[in-house]
């Protein structure tokens, strides 16, 4: 771990259901383009229903409140800040979820753990491929590639929310994705503006694309569950990815759950429902 990744701490929240320290922790990491509020209802429920378990949620570098986060931006460095926040806060996670891009951190994370020997219960994937997928570098079908393009394309500022959003809808986006990407926006004096380092993301977002997640997979797989959730209507997963998991569910390798109705973002399509499989889980 690098001195500059040290003096950096991930900016974080943590739940817990009453005053009583938790006797296990679980994990949440958002997407690309999110931040750790994306999780912070689910977490609120989730103490609820499980209330000897807390959950951290963590906004990763480059998103949220930790964009002061010194370079070169990866993967990797993503799993060093959290091992970073571990540390600070006392806490062996003995649970991790990521969704999106914070599925592989999250994996890379738990290869590490347990590669110490650390307990560690269960791992979540939620609606991710760990293979590489480089070619989605240069798919025009791609979402995230549009949006961060849109982004790219934005005026430096903006007087009203609904001017940022309003364009955003333009280019065919929902309200609800629309909504989402203005969480990115920050206040300078009277006006807004898009506080993410667009190129920066696209930089974390390519290696993350890069990086095959398979020999990390079979290493957690070994010493943990491993739970992964795909939503049915999402095609952010490959037919071979897809495949991949099944063959996994078929040997009782892993946790295989296609929620039906849910697209890409899975905690908000079908948020009951995954509640419940954390809940089930973790019980």
């Amino acid at each position: 771990m690098s001195e500059s990744t040290e003096r950096f701490l991930l900016h974080h929240d943590s739940y817990t259901a009453g005053p009583d320290k938790p006797e296990r922790w679980l994990l949440l990491l958002h997407g690309i383009l999110g931040s750790g509020s994306n999780w912070r209802t689910f977490a609120r429920r989730l103490c609820a229903a499980r209330p000897q378990w807390g959950v951290v949620t963590a906004d990763l570098r480059l998103h949220g409140a930790s964009l002061a986060a010194p370079g070169p931006h990866s993967v990797a460095r993503c799993v060093d800040d959290l091992e970073a926040l571990s540390s600070h806060l006392g806490i062996s996670f003995t649970a991790i979820g990521g969704h999106s891009f914070g599925s592989k951190v999250a994996l890379l994370f738990a290869e590490r753990l347990v590669a110490r020997h650390t307990d560690l219960d269960a791992l979540w994937i939620l609606d991710a491929e760990v293979a590489a997928r480089s070619d989605r570098l240069t798919s025009g079908d791609d979402t995230v590639q549009r949006i961060l393009g849109y982004l790219e394309a934005m005026p430096p500022y903006f007087d009203k929310r609904t001017e940022f959003t309003d364009r955003l809808l333009a280019e065919g986006l929902t309200q609800g994705v629309a909504d989402w990407l203005a969480m990115n926006l920050g206040r300078d004096g009277e006006r807004l503006r898009l506080s993410t380092d667009v190129a920066a993301i696209r930089g974390l977002l390519s290696d993350y694309l890069a990086l095959d997640g398979t020999v990390a997979l079979e290493q957690v797989l070994a010493r943990a569950d491993v739970h992964v959730v795909l939503g049915g209507r999402s095609d952010t997963v490959s037919a071979s990815g897809r495949s991949y998991y099944e063959g996994l569910a078929a040997s009782d390798q892993i946790d295989l759950k296609v929620l039906p109705d849910a697209g890409h973002w899975v905690h908000v399509d079908a948020f009951r429902e995954l509640l419940d499989h954390f809940a089930d889980a973790l019980s």
